[in-house]
């Protein structure tokens, strides 16, 4: 079961919240050794990524936010290669299937969110991972 002590979701003294506006240090320093990630790699990673969208015939015309591209480069660990072709696909599958990414009805969603199937919990977990809580049962 699921220790809902916030004491366990402390890194250090720090209790790391839902909300988080900042990267703590400690994740910053978990970025950097494990993915390489500093920030010379992320412009030069961003800049790479947004030559070859421009130079790729399926990507030429779309414009891509930083944030969204940096997702890409983190998973790939800054193998803007790979993430790039991560990317392409992505894209590709988002023209050849618009129906799965549009359409959603705010209503449904927020019913679900409403009914407790999905909440979230208070604070994160040592990793700094929100933690999702999906209840499909029915208690007695």
């Amino acid at each position: 079961m699921y220790d809902r002590s916030p004491v366990n979701a402390k890194i250090g003294e720090e209790i790391l919240p839902f909300e988080m506006g900042y990267l703590p240090e400690y994740f910053q320093k978990k970025a950097e050794a494990e993915l390489h990630e500093t920030p010379e790699k992320i412009v030069q990673g961003l800049r790479q990524m947004k030559e070859m969208a421009k130079k790729d015939k399926h990507t030429k015309n779309v414009n891509y936010d930083d944030d969204f591209l940096l997702q890409f480069l983190r998973v790939r660990k800054f193998n803007v290669a790979r993430a790039f072709s991560q990317l392409k696909s992505y894209t590709l599958l988002r023209k050849k299937n618009p129906n799965i990414f549009t359409n959603f009805r705010f209503e449904s969603i927020i019913s679900t969110v409403k009914d407790r199937t999905i909440s979230f919990l208070p604070w994160r977990c040592q990793d700094g991972c929100v933690v999702m809580l999906i209840e499909l049962g029915v208690y007695t």
